[in-house]
């Protein structure tokens, strides 16, 4: 055979692998092609109800060990946070696919958004973001709730919540909240003294968390201050013949033991009782606001 003759041959032997290559790759494309319409997915609204919990699970579960913040809790943080990211991301992929209830299906998107968001602000570890999307998360987690599933929460969410009202910091309502105690003002009186000034009493339990013994009219002042519009109030120690009244303002300045909950009260000098009277609470360190807690003397 001429050397013309064995380059012609070669030459159609690597076309026809070449062939063969092309038809290889045509096969591949066709199964791909099947595997994503075999995976199309056609879920019910139970089916989406699980997603829904999956991703608030996967994503509490970095939550509570922020929470924690404990030393055992951050050596667990990055393998959770992992371990929660491909989760999500794979319920983003299902959710991509499903072809029924397009609008709970967009919700359920965007909530697995707002969860990957709220891991990388803990991945990041920036504090303000991470409250700033947790928060949006919250919010979510609500309205989906409400909207679609009978506003049953996931149980994962209601135990954040839960951990963070116990051992969290904050004022709201009644109650004045840290991972050292708990105060909740439980009974409003006013009284006129033999000098015509008018007093506020409050009356409170004083739960002390700590391991150690600790005074509620200390905590109490060290987290914020009694306010009637501009005028900051001191407070005060009346007289009355009211015995448990007595008890209670001399229980604010003794100590209480560990883990023991006490009832206690406080006294100050007000202008009037037509306005309100405000207690504002502060984080003692940066004096950042924790919230304010209203008295209105009006329902006393």
């Amino acid at each position: 055979m001429s050397k013309t003759t064995t380059l012609l041959v070669t030459l159609l032997s690597a076309g026809l692998l070449l062939t063969s290559c092309g038809k290889q790759d045509q096969t591949k494309l066709t199964a791909s092609e099947s595997s994503s319409l075999a995976a199309t997915k056609k879920m019910s609204h139970y089916t989406l109800q699980q997603k829904f919990v999956a991703i608030t699970d996967a994503t509490m579960g970095p939550v509570q060990l922020v929470n924690k913040q404990s030393s055992s809790a951050n050596a667990q943080l990055n393998t959770k946070i992992s371990k929660a990211t491909q989760k999500i991301q794979q319920i983003q992929t299902d959710l991509s696919r499903n072809q029924t209830n397009s609008a709970l299906t967009n919700k359920l998107s965007h909530y697995a958004k707002t969860s990957l968001k709220l891991l990388n602000s803990i991945t990041a570890a920036n504090s303000n973001q991470y409250s700033e999307n947790f928060t949006k998360l919250s919010n979510e987690t609500q309205k989906i709730a409400k909207a679609d599933f009978n506003n049953e929460l996931p149980n994962s969410y209601q135990s954040v919540l839960t951990y963070q009202a116990e051992h969290g910091t904050y004022a709201s309502g009644n109650i004045l909240n840290t991972p050292d105690f708990r105060i909740s003002f439980t009974k409003i009186q006013t009284m006129t003294t033999s000098g015509g000034d008018t007093v506020l009493l409050l009356t409170y339990t004083y739960h002390n968390k700590r391991d150690t013994t600790a005074t509620p009219a200390t905590d109490l002042a060290k987290y914020g201050s009694f306010h009637q519009g501009t005028t900051t109030l001191k407070s005060t120690t009346p007289t009355t013949s009211d015995s448990t009244l007595t008890q209670s303002l001399n229980q604010a300045t003794q100590t209480v033991a560990a883990g023991k909950t006490v009832t206690a009260a406080t006294a100050m000098t007000i202008s009037s009782t037509d306005t309100a009277i405000e207690y504002n609470a502060v984080q003692p360190k940066n004096q950042k606001s924790l919230g304010t807690i209203t008295i209105n003397l009006k329902q006393s």
